[in-house]
């Protein structure tokens, strides 16, 4: 009996997959860091595992993939079979493409493979290892039944109002939220549109915490105050706010959100198959901005419903009963009710309508009559609340001033480009409507359709990009597009049923996957608020995949002005996106590939045309502020022993105190007053650790004034430099815990200016596994002069203020002390303006107070051994208001006690 050769081609990849696959885990808790950057080339610092722990791993990897071949075999199948369904593995090998020692120095943005795109990477092989068995017939889906409508409408509703609510749980009512739903609450209770009496009252406390200011530009008749919110959506909204308040008024729009959606199938179930149906709906519903629009108390999705409907009409031969068209002429004339900009919506798509519906005379006055009468009324209802028919009324006839022709060509690219608020950067599926508008051209029976909605698109595209804002102020990207997405739905589905190439099918499949997934990603973590950008120029969701790699830098940001500025940026991604499909495009045509591969063919020349692009455009102002974030970055990776550090410079191994010198964060000042004296530097992160903080000023100092480091959200002062001796002075810093927001700044501008640099220093730092878990804190005050002793504000119940901290009356206020070398702790608790109980939890000991008012009670304590930290817990029963006992007094909080800890 003989035994049949071996392929060693199979062979080959087989030992290669498993030698990925052992590679890969050696590389898990591997981190890649810039340390400097010189001659426009990154300085790096690689902390990887012990070789030896590669060499085992590896070779396991290697006697697993050989015995999986070993079992293939004895079953009776071919070893290329197995070969080409672990191909899509050796992806992996692209892990360790960041810590080669040449290449990623010439091409920076490769370094991203370090970050959390190499778990992209690895989803992407198993997806791979799976798409390859579906085409080779290994993998054999059973008969699948296509969900229809009634699946749709109820897998929307789950989505958007079960991950709705969780997202608001994190995130609360923001932005102009807050105003639609205290004008629905006006309408609710008083039965008006005059809004100053709900903001007097606090009407808007149950959703939204804070005082919040009157959106309001012109007052109406008799000084009465409207808001500049138009009232057709919380009219919407009302039966719902009346039933569940704002959870209600939430899931009314999640209601909406999921009837468009379910529009938009029915719509792309006219043109395509179910399954491609389905997959237009994923792509519209389940990507940004529509499924984020979906939570969102903006008039955006009302809009979005009633153009779904409306291209539905359209689209489908109607009833020819004018019953029927009176309510759809009445449901589109909503439109204006929900926003002024909406009526060029409602103009243009009423025109559209009419037309279809021509030469029914009947049908069209049907139509556009209740549309004329809600037109009147819409006009009226300025009159009456400000006494002109003219709706700019409401802004103050400023409306004009903000619009202007020559920003539409900025409002284009960003909204299609801005890597903050532009649509192609979160959702390049909707590039494949370009494609699928490019065969209903062709095609007499679709290209009426595509006619419209050009023509509905075009205006108002034109009309909303005319704003200087054009991103929509505090929203979410590509706000302004929301009501036309429905109108595209029909263009996706066309090109998923036409275009049928492996290149295409692949590079369709693509654009759907990453889209709906930076939609997963932006919701997973909603207190992340990664949906959310500054106007910055830099994205919050490229920032988190960038791993400390100036992305950023590379891709194009329209808040400025200047549009040739940005265009080469643009043009770096157009070009390497038009080469990845000229590349697949060839590949697929000399060889047969299938849709993963042509898919990876995509990535690969994306990827890397880009990168290389994109390292020739970096600007030389990048290095500063990237070796910032990379050194920040190592510190918070710092591993102790259980990792080793690799230094790229000098081609050797660093000792921990060799590492430490490099993760030091400098920065030095040019002449001339900085632009905010209160922030030298920051905000930047540190881990717990012991650090200097080291100051140079250009002449020794002699008045009061003195350089801090601060945490940012409150001005707590950890460490103060006041330069009376010699430059650089240091000053020691022990953080028991690590911090997130801490700025260095001056006392005064004079002093500011004779700061030549600001240096700190890493002595010691705790290791990432060894960190305390504290939770967040609100605010820090250091005891005493002893180094590293802190007084931590867990909450919000306590009033932290430069000499006392008051507790709030009837809240319990958490505390953590860091007591570094005390040996005992006083706890002081002082009572307010009336008798009060208060109970007090030091550690494990708690004591109840009984105290009258204004009196003092003391609570001594040992401080256990160790340095742990020491929870204290002070609840005030009750309390006092200043203004109603003290003569003059205009402080209306309700106070409890004062709380202080003194260290012995």
């Amino acid at each position: 009996m003989t035994t049949a050769p071996v392929d060693r081609r199979a062979l080959a990849v087989l030992v290669l997959s498993g030698l990925a696959v052992g590679v890969a885990v050696w590389l898990l808790p591997a981190s890649h860091h810039i340390v400097s950057w010189r001659d426009g080339a990154p300085g790096r610092v690689a902390l990887v595992a012990p070789l030896s722990r590669l060499v085992w791993i590896a070779l396991t990897g290697v006697c697993l993939a050989g015995a999986g071949g070993w079992w293939w075999r004895l079953s009776g199948r071919p070893l290329r079979t197995l070969a080409r369904l672990l191909a899509p593995v050796l992806l992996l090998w692209l892990w360790v493409v960041p810590y080669l020692p040449w290449l990623p120095a010439e091409v920076p943005l490769l370094l991203l493979l370090a970050g959390p795109m190499r778990w992209v990477v690895a989803g992407f092989a198993l997806v791979g290892c799976v798409a390859v068995a579906v085409e080779t017939g290994q993998l054999r889906p059973g008969t699948l039944r296509w969900p229809g409508r009634g699946f749709v409408l109820v897998a929307s509703l789950v989505v958007f109002v079960g991950v709705g609510h969780y997202v608001k749980q994190a995130q609360g009512f923001g932005s102009d939220e807050p105003h639609y739903l205290v004008i629905t609450h006006s309408l609710l209770v008083d039965r008006d549109l005059r809004i100053e009496n709900n903001h007097e009252n606090g009407d808007y406390l149950d959703f939204y915490a804070g005082e919040l200011p009157m959106h309001y530009l012109a007052r109406g008749r008799d000084g009465v105050i409207y808001s500049i919110h138009s009232s057709g959506l919380p009219a919407l909204l009302l039966p719902a706010y009346a039933v569940a308040g704002h959870w209600g008024a939430l899931a009314m729009i999640g209601l909406m959100a999921a009837l468009a959606a379910l529009a938009m199938f029915d719509l792309a179930s006219s043109f395509a198959s179910r399954p491609i149906a389905l997959a237009t709906w994923a792509a519209v519903a389940f990507t940004i901005p529509f499924g984020l629009h979906s939570w969102l108390i903006f008039p955006e999705m009302a809009a979005a419903l009633l153009m779904a409907w409306a291209a539905l009409w359209v689209w489908r031969d109607g009833p020819d009963r004018p019953g029927p068209w009176v309510w759809r002429g009445v449901a589109l004339s909503l439109l204006p009710w929900l926003h002024m900009k909406f009526s060029l919506l409602l103009f243009v798509a009423g025109l559209w309508l009419a037309f279809r519906l021509w030469p029914h005379i009947r049908l069209v006055v049907a139509f556009l009559a209740p549309i004329a009468v809600s037109g009147g009324l819409w006009l009226g209802s300025f009159y009456v609340m400000y006494g002109d028919v003219n709706p700019t009324v409401a802004y103050g006839y400023s409306q004009g001033a903000q619009l202007a022709w020559l920003n539409i060509p900025r409002g284009l690219l960003g909204l299609s480009f801005d890597q903050e608020y532009g649509l192609l950067p979160y959702s390049p599926i909707f590039a494949v409507s370009v494609l699928g508008a490019w065969v209903m051209a062709r095609r007499r029976e679709t290209r009426g359709y595509l006619i419209g909605v050009l023509l509905v698109v075009a205006p108002f595209l034109a009309s909303t990009t005319q704003y200087y804002m054009w991103w929509g102020g505090s929203s979410v990207p590509a706000r302004f597009v929301v009501p036309i997405l429905p109108l595209l739905a029909p263009m996706i589905a066309v090109a998923i049923r036409d275009l049928r190439g492996s290149a295409a099918r692949g590079g369709i499949a693509l654009a759907l996957a990453y889209s709906v997934l930076a939609f997963v990603v932006v919701i997973v973590r909603p207190g992340a608020m990664l949906m959310y950008n500054d106007r910055d120029g830099t994205g919050r969701l490229v920032e988190t995949v960038q791993a400390g790699v100036p992305l950023t830098a590379t891709l194009p940001s329209f808040i400025d002005p200047d549009i040739l500025i940005q265009l080469p940026s643009t043009a770096v991604w157009v070009v390497a996106a038009v080469l990845a499909a000229v590349a697949t495009r060839l590949a697929t045509r000399r060889a047969w590939i299938g849709g993963f591969w042509a898919a990876t063919i995509a990535v690969l020349v994306f990827g890397a045309s880009g990168s290389l692009f994109a390292a020739m455009a970096l600007p030389d102002t990048l290095g500063r502020d990237t070796v910032q974030t990379g050194r920040q970055r190592l510190l918070q990776a710092y591993p102790g022993e259980s990792l080793r550090a690799f230094s790229y410079e000098t081609g050797g191994w660093l000792e921990p105190v060799e590492l430490l010198g490099r993760a030091a964060l400098e920065t030095r000042f040019a002449d001339g007053p900085p632009l905010d004296p209160a922030r030298l530097v920051g905000p930047f992160t540190l881990p717990p650790g012991r650090y200097d903080l080291q100051v140079w000023f250009d002449e020794p100092q002699t008045g009061d004034g003195y350089v801090w480091l601060s945490y940012g959200r409150t001005g707590g002062v950890i460490a103060r430099v006041h330069g009376r001796g010699a430059s650089p002075e240091a000053v020691p810093i022990d953080l028991p815990v690590g911090f997130t927001a801490l700025q260095i700044g001056a006392t005064s501008p004079e002093l500011a200016v004779a700061v030549t640099g600001v240096r700190v220093v890493p002595r010691s730092v705790v290791p990432r596994d060894d960190r305390r878990v504290v939770g967040r804190i609100w605010s820090v005050k250091p005891i005493g002069d002893r180094i590293g002793a802190y007084l931590f504000f867990m909450d919000l119940n306590t009033f932290v203020e430069p000499d006392i901290n008051w507790v709030q009356g009837a809240h319990v206020s958490k505390l953590l002390v860091s007591p570094a070398d005390a040996s005992r702790m006083r706890v002081v608790i002082r009572n307010g303006g009336a008798d009060n109980r208060i109970s007090v939890t030091v550690g494990d000991h708690t004591e109840q107070l009984e105290l009258a008012a204004w009196e003092t009670r003391e609570l001594s304590l040992p401080v256990p051994p160790g340095g742990e930290l020491i929870p204290i817990s002070v609840h005030p029963e009750g309390g006092f208001v200043p203004a109603e006992v003290e003569p003059g007094s205009t402080d209306t909080r309700l106070l409890g006690c004062q709380v202080t800890v003194v260290l012995e």
